[in-house]
């Protein structure tokens, strides 16, 4: 069976089963027929009522599309990507539409939510009930983006994170972190960029299917694309950053190693040899009495560490 199919009009709200739309089908409604997890069925049923062109459901049946917008004569397909947390991270979700004079076929998976678009239906909201399909698309698309929100909070969370522990730990698990987030973040941004491509569509072309009234509304969810592009835009540069002073904090950590390895064997240099020298057995080499060798070693290597604090060398 469809998820949800809602009918309205200026005067009421009718919520049907798939059966009831296919047979019945109430004239003078609009309607928006939801369906998610698997509808490849319900879109073959509403295939003979309202004439789907087939590659628009087979687009929409299988995931992993670019989004974008078809005009098929009778109706619009629109593709866009969902950003949505699962398990901590953010990921895309493909959300699908069917646009025509008085309905809106959306097609998704159960992550993307448009509960808040359905209440405001049920509540009679004048502002959907008095315009036509066009709007309840446009309804649907805005609380797609919107759920944007969230996801990005979520991203900025993840970039303060990484970005303090690129600062306080060397370890390649850092470096892992850092570069696994840059890919999803990549993968996100190449979602994205096509949305605004899709909307400039929307908003350029000219459907019959989109009413001149709701077009103004379409570029307001245009500039809203594009701002969440620019923060995803930002978040890769903090985390660049964070990669670039991870390795530049690593590579000092490197050196100052080196240089506490370079002292150590330069201080014990002398005393060395002085031990050399003092080891060796050659004829007519006279012997040295231990405890003053002993003496002499530890006030040259004494001697050796002060002078090299003196010139601020450790």
């Amino acid at each position: 069976m469809a998820s949800r199919i809602l009918g309205y009009n200026e005067e009421e709200v009718i919520e049907l089963s798939l059966h009831q739309f296919l047979n019945e089908r109430p004239r003078g409604y609009n309607y928006w027929l939801d369906l998610w997890d698997g509808a490849g069925d319900e879109l073959e049923a509403l295939d003979k009522a309202l004439h789907l062109h087939h590659l628009a459901i087979e687009d929409a049946t299988h995931g992993g599309h670019r989004p974008k917008v078809e005009d098929y004569g009778s109706h619009l397909f629109i593709i866009v990507n969902a950003l949505v947390i699962e398990s901590e991270k953010v990921k895309k979700s493909q959300a699908s539409f069917f646009l025509g004079k008085d309905y809106v076929i959306s097609v998704h998976k159960a992550e993307v939510n448009l509960e808040p678009v359905a209440e405001r239906i049920r509540q009679k909201k004048p502002k959907i009930l008095h315009s036509d399909a066009s709007f309840l698309f446009y309804s649907l698309l805005d609380q797609v983006v919107d759920d944007y929100v969230p996801a990005l909070e979520k991203l900025n969370e993840r970039v303060v994170e990484l970005e303090e522990l690129a600062v306080n730990d060397y370890s390649k698990e850092t470096l892992k972190k850092l570069f696994k987030f840059k890919r999803e973040l990549y993968e996100l941004e190449r979602g994205m960029w096509p949305m605004e491509e899709t909307l400039v569509n929307v908003v350029k072309a000219e459907y019959d299917e989109i009413s001149s009234k709701t077009l103004p509304y379409f570029r307001d969810v245009q500039d809203h694309v594009i701002r969440d592009l620019e923060l995803i835009e930002m978040y890769r540069e903090v985390n660049n950053r964070a990669m670039e002073g991870y390795l530049l904090a690593n590579a000092n950590a490197t050196n100052d190693v080196m240089k506490v390895l370079t002292v150590a064997v330069s201080i014990t240099m002398v005393p060395n040899l002085l031990a050399s020298i003092g080891g060796m057995n050659f004829p007519g080499l006279p012997e040295i009495n231990f405890w003053y060798i002993m003496v002499t070693m530890a006030l040259l290597t004494t001697l050796t560490y002060y002078w090299f604090k003196r010139v601020g060398w450790i």
